[in-house]
């Protein structure tokens, strides 16, 4: 494979931006994580939190009513209504969770924004007559240099990547 001078620079550059992207990516991931954990450590449901953020609201109003409609018919008591006062959650885990779950869709967001970034970066690299899985290995390669002494250089492709932006 023949590199030409335009090549290397937009090379080297493609690789630059998606290892910064990777590395976003991975301290988003990290701060998902501590925000779970936080909540996790003060007992508060986070799964059942998230979930209830995804939901969509007529489905699950459709569950509800198939539930009271099987329970009447079977004579089983079903409740699907919470007492507020049964509940007793303090004010401060209240306030404490919102601002959590908060943070965990925002950061969620990031990674979706993040996420088609990465997209449209391999879109642009394939685009530009580089392979992308390659790109990403070149990528893998600089966020873990072990990968690279790991990697068995059998394709000659890979090497002349590789070649190309110095690593």
């Amino acid at each position: 494979m023949q590199i030409g001078n335009n090549a290397v620079p937009l090379l080297r550059d493609f690789v630059s931006q998606l290892y910064d992207l990777k590395k976003e990516e991975a301290s988003a991931k990290e701060d998902r994580k501590d925000l779970v954990e936080e909540m996790k450590a003060k007992d508060l449901p986070v799964a059942a939190m998230l979930a209830l953020l995804k939901r969509d609201e007529e489905k699950v109003e459709g569950q509800l009513e198939a539930q009271r409609k099987a329970g009447a018919i079977l004579g089983i008591t079903v409740y699907t209504e919470v007492d507020e006062e049964e509940l007793a959650v303090d004010e401060a885990e209240v306030i404490f969770a919102k601002d959590r779950i908060e943070a965990i869709r925002e950061t969620d967001a990031d990674l979706e924004r993040i996420k088609k970034e990465v997209k449209d970066k391999l879109a642009q690299v394939k685009k530009d007559g580089f392979v992308p899985k390659i790109v990403m290995m070149l990528v893998d390669f600089r966020l873990d240099p072990d990968k690279q002494t790991a990697f068995s250089t059998n394709s000659l492709l890979v090497e002349k990547y590789l070649e190309a932006v110095g690593d």
